[in-house]
């Protein structure tokens, strides 16, 4: 067998969200079936326990194939990203300013820059702070983002 190539992102992401519309319609139509079949006095005890497991079963496929979106979202965005996690970039804050150093932590798919970096602030010793000091930092076209050159 020949290995196969995987398609860009924006058609997998095109596929899986088809697919995930569908499976949100199929658990509507689950849910409504359930419903109509527990509203009336009397019900048959077995049909409404496999009416259930099929809703539950739509619920998991549904959640499992939004995981699979934002994945593959996260992805995209890395591969779009110039730094990836465990890099260490120096941020110009204003015009003509001083650079902060920041350690990046993961990259987030964003809908207008297409990735974010979430960040970790960095000491001029170059230490994380013992205090919060994370945040998200957007690539701009009026904010410098470089790499480090500072020793670890």
């Amino acid at each position: 067998m020949y290995p196969r190539k995987p398609l860009p992102y924006g058609e997998q992401l095109a596929r899986l969200k088809t697919y995930l519309g569908r499976a949100r319609t199929d658990l509507r139509r689950k849910y409504d079936e359930f419903f109509s079949a527990t509203k009336g006095r009397r019900d048959c005890p077995l049909e409404v326990q496999i009416r259930h497991l099929a809703v539950d079963h739509a619920l998991r496929t549904v959640k499992l194939l939004e995981a699979c979106v934002q994945e593959v979202q996260r992805q995209e965005a890395m591969f779009y990203a110039p730094f990836k996690p465990g890099d260490r970039i120096e941020v110009e804050r204003h015009e003509g300013g001083a650079f902060a150093a920041y350690l990046v932590v993961d990259v987030l798919p964003d809908k207008k820059t297409r990735y974010s970096y979430e960040c970790v602030a960095l000491t001029k010793d170059g230490a994380m702070y013992k205090r919060g000091g994370s945040g998200r930092i957007w690539p701009k076209a009026s904010s410098k983002i470089r790499a480090s050159e500072a020793s670890l």
